[in-house]
């Protein structure tokens, strides 16, 4: 049963030689990919092998999904609104926070900490840093910014990396100089939906009052600057007058708006992009969603339009759903996407090439169908949650032996 209370956080932990104990902390409340995976890691690894306890940082969707699947959890609240920041407040409950997360990390029997996110990494660098455990850092996305913080880490410790794709790995090899021998990849997982979920009618359609006659085509990803929203609804524009019908949905929100307040200067920028006379009434924003199934069905095509995307697990999400995609040719979209075999790739950032991909796909439904077919296959010989928690553990027991 899940626990909020600093009182019953050592009784999470069962008695056992046999069974290792790892604390999993977590920058974000909110849920986007770094927190999905998790939760789905969660939910099929081996409670004979593991106990998890997650330790997040903010209150939000991510903890009450916690709460509802039954995973033990804690909430250690920080402030990390920079505008908040300096405030006395914000410097005292951050002060006290850390002090509880130290004694935490080092009091708990655990057998190692694992950060969940990168973002973690350098607001909690200095609990990190007091913290006696061995650490596993989950590299999940493409860092430019204090990445001395991330060197201080690793720095006359035992630590170990898992990067989400090779793209990450590199990244993380020659801009901070982590050696090839302390960074591991392991892939994502898909999602496949079982016999009774596939069933479940689609009802997007009729949510936004939509004809049969309307293509429709997604995005699905959170705002931020480097995902692409701009790509993608000027490649629509260019679609438009060729299939009048098209429709795109937009779906996802702000992750940390008050930490990082230039995304909301960057979802105004994409909502005024769509209120052009060429796009007015063809783009629905949707904002967060918990039924992707639904949302997913409901598409003809699904696109990743994201610069450098780190992995693409969007892209699994639509192959595990059989929906044709299209991703930027960056990052690690490429190791999941083979073009025309499975799926088409266009060059980042190139929104004529996206709509070239896009009036493929709407002109010939057979070679739609066939890489959604293809997607699919490849979910399901690559990339299934079985493989994924399998990977997780064989590193865990490889490397705390």
């Amino acid at each position: 049963m899940a626990k909020g209370k600093a009182s019953h956080i050592k009784n999470v932990f069962k008695k056992g030689e046999a069974i290792k104990r790892v604390l999993y902390l977590c920058s974000a409340g909110e849920i986007a990919g770094s927190e999905l995976s998790l939760l789905r890691y969660l939910q099929f690894a081996d409670p004979n092998k593991y106990q998890h306890l997650v330790v997040c940082c903010q209150h939000g969707k991510f903890p009450d999904l916690l709460k509802k699947e039954n995973i033990p959890f804690r909430i250690i609240p920080f402030v990390f609104s920079l505008d908040r920041l300096l405030y006395p407040s914000s410097i005292f409950q951050n002060i006290v926070s850390a002090w509880k997360l130290v004694r935490e990390l080092n009091n708990l029997s655990v057998t190692f900490v694992q950060v969940n996110d990168t973002l973690a990494l350098k607001f909690l660098f200095v609990p990190l840093l007091l913290c006696k455990k061995t650490l596993w850092f989950h590299l999940r996305n493409y860092e430019w910014k204090r990445l001395w913080v991330i060197r201080l880490l690793t720095k006359k410790r035992r630590y170990h990396c898992i990067a989400v794709s090779h793209a990450i790995k590199n990244h993380y090899r020659d801009y901070v100089g982590i050696p090839d021998s302390s960074i591991s990849v392991v892939h994502l997982a898909g999602d496949v939906p079982s016999r009774k979920r596939a069933r479940q009618k689609e009802s997007l359609r009729k949510e936004l009052h939509l004809k049969r006659s309307n293509q429709l085509v997604g995005l699905v990803a959170r705002f931020d600057v480097w995902k692409g929203h701009l790509t993608f609804l000027k490649a629509i524009e260019r679609v438009v007058p060729q299939y009048p019908n098209v429709r795109a949905v937009v779906v996802g929100e702000m992750m940390n708006p008050e930490t990082f307040p230039f995304l909301v200067e960057y979802k105004a920028k994409v909502l005024h992009y769509a209120s052009r006379p060429s796009l007015k009434g063809r783009v629905h924003f949707l904002g967060w969603r918990d039924d992707i199934l639904n949302i997913l069905k409901s598409l003809g095509v699904l696109v990743s339009a994201s610069e450098k995307e780190p992995f693409g697990l969007t892209v699994l999400e639509a192959f595990s759903s059989a929906v044709p995609v299209i991703g930027s040719d960056s990052g690690g979209t490429p190791e999941i996407i083979e073009h025309e075999k499975n799926g088409l790739l266009f060059r980042t950032g190139d929104d004529a090439d996206l709509a070239r991909c896009l009036v493929r796909l709407l002109n010939d439904r057979r070679l739609a169908q066939r890489l959604a077919r293809a997607g699919r296959k490849t979910v399901e010989e690559r990339f299934t949650i079985q493989q994924y928690v399998q990977n997780i553990e064989r590193l865990h027991e490889t490397l705390t032996t």
